[in-house]
């Protein structure tokens, strides 16, 4: 067993803090990827929905709706899971850092203060509304698609 002193929790920690920062970075960039493609995905087929003539004039067309909500449910659920999946990430990250305190022993240095259980960081709130912003701006966009009927191509001149 290794012998544990200020200077090896001390780079623990330092490898902690970049671990947790570049892992936020990562998931923060998917998240905006991921949902930016769905978004371009909709916009591009409301506007084919636009620019596709229809059988009868301001009629739905039942197929783009069908895509564009399930492009939405996507986004939602894209939302959702990224936003648990950095939920475990910090659980695990402050997991790490109870760990750390109990092998400093009775006179912890980097951490001495108790962290109690179920305490989320602002960075966790942070993501827990971003989350649902995303749900309303998608269920709001699936209002959007479902009631916009499909306006009409205007007529070309002869």
């Amino acid at each position: 067993m290794s012998n544990i002193n200020n200077e090896k929790v001390f780079d623990r920690a330092i490898d902690l803090i970049v671990h947790q920062d570049q892992m936020l970075q990562n998931w923060t960039t998917r998240l905006v990827a991921i949902e930016g493609g769905l978004m371009f995905a909709v916009a591009t087929l409301l506007q084919w929905r636009v620019n596709t003539p229809s059988l009868l004039a301001n009629t739905y067309s039942i197929p783009f709706i069908v895509a564009e909500t399930l492009i939405a449910f996507l986004g939602i659920g894209a939302a959702w899971l990224i936003a648990k999946m950095i939920e475990y990430e910090l659980d695990w990250q402050r997991n790490y850092v109870i760990a750390t305190r109990r092998a400093e022993g009775d006179n912890p240095v980097l951490y001495p203060f108790e962290m109690p259980r179920g305490s989320a960081s602002r960075t966790l709130r942070l993501f827990h509304w971003a989350r649902w912003l995303l749900t309303l701006m998608w269920f709001g966009l699936i209002a959007v698609i479902v009631f916009l009927p499909q306006i009409p191509a205007t007529a070309s001149a002869p």
